[in-house]
């Protein structure tokens, strides 16, 4: 009997080592195929996200073409013809008292190279609109008085400026928003009333995260909060990795500024912007010869908006 009772003993344990060895094999199996099945995601993302840059970066390289053919048609160009149109533009410039008005505005500061701005901005007696991420640091909140005292204007571009956080949803986005709000009244003790969406108004990445409604509703959303939203007109190109040189960032900035009568421009002062930094002046300079005098965006100004 009591042999038995051993062998059943002994039998039950082996039962138990295979049900235990099968139940890790199905484990170890479902795993390996969940494994496979994101990395597969994975794989499919990274392809569409280099896609998307190799786009941008060709979108970028045609523009500089275009621009670079311009420059050329116009070095083509007798003086008389130069004169003529100098006349035309001071004339329509002139015309039922209209002025031609830029405002340059820059993204996603403070940064290391928000001072080098600041410095090239008051030597030239030029205000910009800064529109600001979050940097609660001792250098952010001097960064942020230290535009207003010099002039300069602030907007909200919300705290994180991380797409796929802030455009999963009318909360998440007021969310963000509403703590760089809180941040810049804690340390400047005024509230902005403009703001600028991170990838503009019409931006994609809101309608992939969380449908095509999603920035319809944001939008609404804004300005119920009283606020007032701009897009640009004019684009140095310099948001996108490699920077362009300061010769093709000052280049695209004053041709378009050609097709345009008040400029609404997108520069940036990430931390990797040497190159904007350094077509800064010829920037200014170049849009002062062509009649135009600087501003800051207020709540007031005529809004450029993406239709």
């Amino acid at each position: 009997m009591k042999t038995r009772l051993m062998m059943i003993n002994k039998w039950l344990v082996m039962l138990l080592l295979v049900a235990v060895i099968l139940v890790q094999f199905l484990l170890t199996a479902y795993h390996t195929e969940r494994m496979s099945v994101l990395e597969e995601k994975l794989e499919e993302y990274q392809g569409e996200n280099l896609t998307l840059k190799e786009d941008k970066r060709h979108i970028q390289e045609k523009f500089l073409e275009v621009v670079e053919e311009i420059d050329d048609l116009e070095e083509e160009k007798t003086e008389e013809d130069k004169d003529d149109e100098d006349e035309e533009e001071n004339s329509r410039g002139e015309t039922a008292g209209e002025k031609k008005t830029a405002y340059l505005t820059f993204d996603d500061g403070p940064g290391e190279l928000t001072l080098d701005i600041l410095e090239i901005l008051r030597e030239h007696r030029v205000p910009a609109t800064f529109f600001v991420n979050g940097e609660d640091t001792p250098y952010g909140h001097y960064l942020y008085r230290r535009k207003i005292a010099e002039g300069h204007a602030l907007g909200n571009h919300t705290y994180s400026h991380q797409y796929q956080r802030i455009y999963s949803g009318v909360e998440s986005f007021m969310e963000d928003l509403l703590k760089l709000e809180e941040l810049l009244y804690r340390t400047t003790g005024t509230r902005p009333e403009i703001m600028r969406f991170p990838g503009g108004s019409n931006n994609m990445v809101s309608r992939s995260v969380a449908g095509r409604d999603v920035m319809g509703e944001t939008i609404r959303e804004v300005l119920h909060r009283d606020y007032q939203y701009f897009d640009w007109n004019v684009y140095g190109f310099d948001g996108t990795l490699p920077v362009p040189s300061s010769s093709e960032i000052a280049r695209a900035v004053l041709t378009q500024a050609r097709l345009e009568d008040d400029l609404y421009i997108l520069l940036h002062d990430n931390d990797f912007n040497h190159s904007t930094v350094d077509a800064l002046s010829e920037i200014i300079e170049g849009l002062e010869e062509m009649g135009y005098t600087f501003e800051i965006l207020t709540p007031e100004t005529p809004p450029y908006q993406f239709q």
